[in-house]
């Protein structure tokens, strides 16, 4: 009777530790020429905005990769950089404000645009305090001033083929 069990419990035991494993590779990197583009929207004094950065890339059939974007020519990685990507299927470069990671996708590239932008935000302050009959401190008279501040922000990318 024992017996029994022991079997189809490791028979579960194999089915179970080897369901995670789909034998997918991770997808390769497409070669030739790419736009990508993300779009930032964020608020500033009180309006949205709406910011598109574009990119080129450029990936050969070797793998070397070249960057170019809006903010203008990436620096591409470090070494240890790259090694750190290339474990994570993904590829880095930093344009001015901008970093760009990317992975690919299916005939295609994919990722996200890391960036900062300065808003500005309009702020009222108390410019002159009086005291009420109560003898509460109120404000009489307020001023409004700009506050400017960065803010981090990230976009999911798109990309086409460039023909």
């Amino acid at each position: 009777m024992k017996t029994r069990l022991i079997v189809p419990i490791c028979v579960l035991v194999a089915a179970c530790s080897s369901a995670g494993t789909t034998g997918e590779r991770p997808a390769a990197w497409p070669t030739g020429r790419f736009e990508i583009e993300a779009t930032l929207n964020y608020v500033n004094r009180g309006n949205t905005e709406t910011e598109r950065r574009v990119g080129e890339l450029t990936i050969d059939p070797s793998g070397a990769m070249s960057l170019t974007s809006s903010r203008g020519l990436c620096l591409e990685p470090t070494q240890m950089q790259k090694d750190a990507d290339k474990a994570r299927g993904q590829s880095s470069f930093v344009c001015g404000d901008e970093g760009w990671v990317l992975m690919p996708g299916p005939g295609n590239v994919r990722g996200q645009l890391r960036t900062t932008v300065s808003v500005e935000e309009i702020v009222t302050v108390c410019a002159e305090y009086a005291t009420d009959a109560n003898g509460n401190r109120v404000c009489v008279r307020s001023e409004d001033h700009i506050q400017t501040r960065q803010l981090a922000l990230r976009a999911q990318l798109t990309s086409r083929p460039i023909r």
